[in-house]
C-alpha cells in the first residue's frame, strides 16, 4: 500500500474524527432512541467514507508524498512580542492582582471571587477590555504556532513558553478555561499546518506520545482552574472530575438527547456555527448559550460542535458538509497550499479540533484568528509562488 494513505493533515483528521467524535459517541449512545443509532450510524459512515476516498485516491499515486508547509507564512518574531505587550498593557490590572494573590497565598479567595463574573458578557470575558486582550492573546498563539518549523536561539527560544504559561495563570485566575483553549486550539492549529511533512515521517508511538501529551496540557489546564475554586470543601477533587467529565462526554450525550427531541425543520442557516458573522452583520439574535440539561454526567449546556451544524443546515447537508471537509483536509495534506486554501484550512482544522461547540460562536476568538490569518498571508516574509510550493 502506498505510503500516502498514511500522510500528515489526514492522519491529524481522521485521529480527530476518531477520539474527539466517534469513540466518545460510541460510548454513551446506550440507552438514546433509536434516531440516535441512526445519527451514529450515519455520521460513522460519511466519517470512514472520506477515509477511504482519500485512501483509494492516494493509493494511485505511488509518489505522493505530504508537502512542505514549515515555512509558509511565518509570522516574524516582533509580531510575538508586539501582541504579547499588547495584551499585557491590556490585562495590567489583573496581572497587578493576579502577583498580589500568589505573594499573598490567596489565589483560592481571588478564583472563587471571579467566579461571580465568569458568565457576564461574552464568554470567555466579562468586559470590552477582557475581549480585547483575548484577541491579543489569541494572535500570539497563531503567530507562535506558524513559527514552528524556525530554529530558534537564545531568548526567543524560550520567550513565547515563558509567556504562555504566564497567560495560562492569569487566564485561569479568571476562571477563562474556555478562552486558554481558544487560545492553544490557534496554535495548534497552525503548529499542524507547518508540520504537515513532520507528521508524515513520524512512527505512530511518536504520534500517540504526542496525542497524550496534548490531552495531559488540557486536563492540567481543567484541574488548575477548577481544584482552586472549590479548594476549601472537603471532597473538592471528586467535585472536580465530576465538572471534568460534565464539561467532557457529557456533550456528546447531551447532544444525543437534544438530537431524538429536536424539530430540523426551522434551520438557522449558519447562526450557530458561524455566529460572529451574524453578530458583525448587525443581526439581532437571542444572546448566550444552548439551555442547560441533565446528561448522565449531571448538568450541562455543551452540545458539541455538530448541534449547531445539524441545527443550521439540516442532516442531510451537515453530514455532506463534513465529508467535504474531511476530504478537504486530506487534499492539503499533499496540495501546494494558496492563500486561499490556507485560510480555509485554518478554518477547517479549527471547527473539527474542538467539538465543544464551534469556536466560530466566539466573536473575540473569529476575530483574532481571522485578523492573524489576513495579518499572516499579506504581510509574511515569506511570499507564495503559484508554480513552487515554497519560496523563501
Amino acid at each position: 500500500m502506498a505510503k500516502a494513505v498514511e500522510l500528515g493533515l489526514s492522519r491529524v483528521a481522521f485521529s480527530a474524527v476518531l477520539f474527539l467524535y466517534l469513540l466518545p459517541l460510541s460510548a454513551v449512545v446506550y440507552g438514546h432512541s433509536l434516531t440516535s443509532w441512526l445519527f451514529l450510524i450515519a455520521f460513522c459512515a460519511v466519517s470512514f467514507f472520506s477515509w477511504f476516498a482519500f485512501k483509494i485516491v492516494s493509493s494511485h499515486n505511488q509518489k505522493l508524498t505530504a508537502a512542505d508547509h514549515s515555512g509558509l507564512f511565518v509570522a516574524p518574531r516582533m509580531w510575538l512580542y508586539l501582541t504579547a505587550a499588547g495584551y499585557c498593557t491590556i490585562k495590567f490590572p489583573s496581572i497587578l492582582s493576579a502577583s498580589s494573590a500568589l505573594i499573598s497565598g490567596n489565589i483560592s479567595q481571588v478564583m472563587l471571587a471571579n467566579a461571580v463574573n465568569r458568565y457576564s458578557g461574552d464568554f470567555t470575558g466579562g468586559s470590552v477590555v477582557d475581549v480585547l486582550a483575548l484577541i491579543f492573546l489569541f494572535a500570539f498563539y497563531c503567530f507562535w504556532g506558524s513559527r514552528i518549523g524556525i530554529r530558534t536561539k537564545g531568548v526567543m527560544k524560550w520567550f513565547p513558553l515563558f509567556f504562555a504559561l504566564f497567560s495560562f495563570f492569569i487566564e485561569s485566575l479568571a476562571l477563562a478555561r474556555a478562552g486558554f483553549l481558544l487560545a492553544l486550539l490557534c496554535y495548534f492549529v497552525e503548529a499542524i499546518i507547518r508540520s504537515n511533512r513532520w507528521i508524515e515521517n513520524s512512527s505512530v508511538i511518536k504520534m500517540s506520545k504526542l496525542g497524550f501529551g496534548i490531552a495531559a496540557v488540557a486536563i492540567s489546564i481543567f484541574i488548575f482552574s477548577a481544584y482552586f475554586r472549590v479548594s476549601d470543601l472537603p471532597n473538592a477533587w471528586e467535585i472536580v472530575f465530576g465538572k471534568m467529565a460534565n464539561y467532557s462526554i457529557a456533550s456528546h450525550d447531551l447532544f444525543f438527547l437534544w438530537f431524538s427531541s429536536s424539530d430540523l425543520s426551522d434551520l438557522n442557516w449558519g447562526l450557530g456555527s458561524f455566529t460572529f458573522v451574524y453578530k458583525l452583520a448587525g443581526i439581532e439574535f437571542e444572546q448566550g448559550f444552548y439551555e442547560p440539561m441533565i446528561s448522565k454526567f449531571g448538568s450541562s449546556n455543551l452540545y458539541l460542535n455538530l448541534r449547531g451544524l445539524v441545527n443550521d443546515f439540516g442532516l442531510p447537508i451537515s453530514l455532506s458538509l463534513w465529508c467535504l471537509n474531511l476530504l478537504f483536509i486530506s487534499y492539503c495534506t499533499y496540495s501546494a497550499l494558496t492563500p486561499i486554501k490556507y485560510y480555509f484550512l485554518r478554518c477547517s482544522l479549527a471547527f473539527l479540533l474542538f467539538p465543544f461547540y464551534s469556536p466560530f460562536f466566539f466573536t473575540n476568538f473569529s476575530v483574532g484568528f481571522v485578523a492573524s490569518g489576513i495579518a499572516l498571508i499579506v504581510f509574511s516574509r515569506y511570499r507564495f509562488k503559484r508554480s513552487a510550493r515554497l519560496v523563501v
